[in-house]
């Protein structure tokens, strides 16, 4: 039996989750995994979880040297089962320093053994490497489907702005149930503090500028708010608190269901990421494209390299908020389709597919293909 173990610290992917197409949906990025188990079965592998990997070596259903390993950060089973002689395969990382700092802190330790590696492109000048499209490539984060339903709604029938974004700033709140959750939090803050890509990636956080535009919009009474840990008050800063706290109680944001569709009920989207690097590019500006909204865009600073500029606003183009809401107020239905059909082309295209389930789970099967010629 060959296999391959996808291993993740995420609790959800564990127990051959990573199997179930419909809990795979739930969350972004993750419905690669049902596909490439699919795809692979062909070259005779079957996919795993990294926990379910362990548990049958331990009951010697399978040895340890015929699993492969496809890596998510610093996963605690990738790292038992290169142990016991797995191989490590593929590195991935669909998360920034913000908040995977002891996985970069680390990354030149933990990327050594694997044979590829899937980075955002400013993560590889860590380990004094560069993206060459065979061993080193850049992440292109899994964000829709090519089966998915493209919306445009009639322009002028939109509301204004939309942010869907979770309240990421500032430390969670200490946990009240088991010490042991209580414990974890402690040494995470601890960490937080001395860690160098903590630091580093603090100096390019977003999040303070999203509350900036939250700030301002809120007040003209334009923009509506989703998503969560909003109420988590604690998390803003001590000089921003009463006013945010007065702001997010009056737009009371709530999780949603269904972003796509939500999406495509407004004009702009605050489109920012929770860090600005190079590469960093998530499911949010991939989102607005399928949505038909325009994306205001901050995050990747060489976003142009792998997204067309002429498919959303970029906001390093605007001095302040103030000329960035002329702007929009003032931009005819004829512009605001051309953003929009920029953004579908783009899809379409040969690189926007790259941000695809299916070019993501196919591009992996590639190098598992690639692995096999060479050790038959």
């Amino acid at each position: 039996m060959k296999a391959i173990a996808i291993c993740s610290n995420i609790p959800v992917f564990w127990n051959n989750k990573v199997l179930d197409k419909e809990h795979c949906k739930k969350y972004f990025g993750a419905s690669w995994f049902p596909i490439f188990a699919d795809l692979v079965k062909e070259l005779n592998y079957d996919v795993l979880s990294g926990d379910i990997a362990l548990k049958m070596i331990n009951e010697n259903k399978i040895d340890a040297t015929n699993i492969l390993i496809i890596q998510e950060l610093n996963s605690k089973h990738g790292k038992e089962l290169f142990k016991l002689g797995a191989k490590a395969f593929i590195l991935m990382a669909a998360e920034s320093p913000l908040f995977s700092y002891f996985f970069y802190d680390n990354l030149n330790r933990i990327s050594r053994p694997f044979m590829f590696k899937a980075l955002f492109d400013g993560s590889f000048k860590i380990i004094n490497q560069k993206i060459d499209n065979n061993k080193n490539s850049q992440f292109y984060f899994p964000s829709y489907s090519l089966k998915d339903i493209s919306y445009n709604k009639d322009w002028n029938s939109r509301k204004f702005i939309i942010m869907i974004a979770a309240n990421k700033g500032g430390f969670s709140p200490i946990p009240k149930d088991a010490i042991k959750n209580k414990i974890i939090w402690i040494i995470h803050r601890i960490y937080k503090v001395i860690s160098n890509s903590f630091k580093t990636a603090q100096k390019n956080e977003l999040h303070s500028k999203r509350l900036k535009f939250i700030k301002y919009f809120a007040k003209k009474n334009v923009l509506k708010l989703y998503g969560t840990n909003w109420k988590e008050f604690e998390r803003f800063e001590k000089k921003d608190r009463e006013e945010l706290k007065e702001i997010i109680l009056k737009l009371n944001p709530k999780f949603i269901d269904n972003k796509i569709l939500t999406l495509s009920e407004y004009k702009f989207a605050i489109c920012f990421e929770n860090i600005s690097m190079e590469g960093y590019i998530t499911e949010k500006i991939i989102h607005c494209f399928i949505s038909g909204i325009i994306p205001l865009y901050l995050g990747a600073t060489n976003i142009e390299k792998y997204i067309p500029k002429n498919c959303y606003i970029d906001l390093r183009d605007f001095n302040d908020i103030e000329k960035l809401e002329k702007y929009l107020l003032t931009l005819d239905e004829l512009k605001a389709k051309e953003y929009i059909n920029n953004g579908k082309e783009f899809l379409s295209s040969e690189e926007g597919k790259k941000y695809s389930y299916e070019s993501f789970a196919s591009k992996i099967v590639e190098k598992v293909e690639e692995y096999s010629v060479y050790n038959k």
